[in-house]
């Protein structure tokens, strides 16, 4: 019996398929934080096996930005399990997440949403963090695909624009004052130090309480982004050229990499292949 369990296992997983993205992008942006803002490579890999996907994801600096050249600022592993109702679809799911900038920290979240297969492809989705940060941060947004430059081997443009929420601990953790924006910021502040991703929120420059940023302050809308990629179709495999740009919605916050701009733009390039 252990024998037969193992073999339609076994067959079962051999029977999942496969998926490698390779993507170039011009920088390195998660939920309006700025881990680089020079050229990065993020591959990643994942496998599918009926309702569940297994992802290995990464982000290396091509330069020596962050003193980093040709390693790893980011990684994340996520384990999903995603089905159909009607019209509805619906994904749930764990990820560990590693940063090595400014500091080696390792996280830990669970996530859930919703895309409605309507006008516009709405879609919303919820990340709670239970370990580093215990905050939740959520987007919601559109993923219309527009009916411009068709042809046999594109759908057209695909539209994403979203607009993300963070709670008050996911701020306070993620996010430091912005001296330009703020008054007297005293002498005890700690700066922009504390890790990107993972920091424990003590900062890097002085010593004193955090507590006082605004950023720490309440809950609500942080940034939105509008992106734009437009598939090709190979003899085998997809490459997709897109453009995004990214504001800042909370004049409170500001990237824990100095970051003083208010909007970012990328430019990518992917290669999409299924196995």
């Amino acid at each position: 019996m252990s024998i037969g369990v193992f073999g339609l296992l076994l067959g079962s997983i051999l029977a999942g398929e496969g998926m490698v993205n390779l993507n170039l992008s011009s920088g390195d942006y998660w939920r309006g934080i700025q881990f680089s803002d020079s050229a990065t490579f993020q591959p990643e890999l994942g496998y599918t096996v009926g309702h569940w996907t297994a992802l290995a994801w990464g982000s290396m600096d091509l330069t020596n930005e962050n003193d980093r050249a040709m390693d790893f600022n980011r990684t994340e592993l996520t384990l999903q399990f995603d089905w159909e109702w009607r019209r509805l679809w619906m994904t749930t799911g764990f990820s560990s997440q590693k940063t090595y900038i400014p500091q080696n920290e390792t996280t830990h979240e669970w996530f859930g949403g919703l895309h409605f297969d309507a006008l516009l492809q709405p879609a919303i989705q919820i990340y709670y963090d239970f370990d580093k940060v215990d905050g939740w941060y959520g987007q919601l947004g559109v993923f219309p695909v527009l009916p411009v430059f068709q042809t046999r081997r594109s759908p057209g443009l695909e539209l994403s624009a979203l607009v993300g929420f963070g709670s008050t601990d996911f701020k306070g953790h993620y996010f430091r004052m912005n001296p330009d924006r703020q008054g007297d910021m005293g002498d005890g502040h700690g700066g922009h130090g504390g890790d990107g991703h993972q920091g424990d929120g003590s900062g890097g420059q002085g010593s004193g309480d955090m507590s006082h940023s605004n950023a720490n302050s309440s809950s609500g809308v942080m940034q939105a982004s509008l992106a734009l990629d437009y598939p090709v179709k190979l003899s085998k495999g997809m490459l997709v050229f897109g453009t995004e740009m990214i504001m800042y919605l909370d004049d409170d916050i500001r990237s824990p990499m100095n970051e003083q701009d208010d909007r970012f733009w990328l430019v990518q390039v992917s290669y999409r292949m299924s196995f």
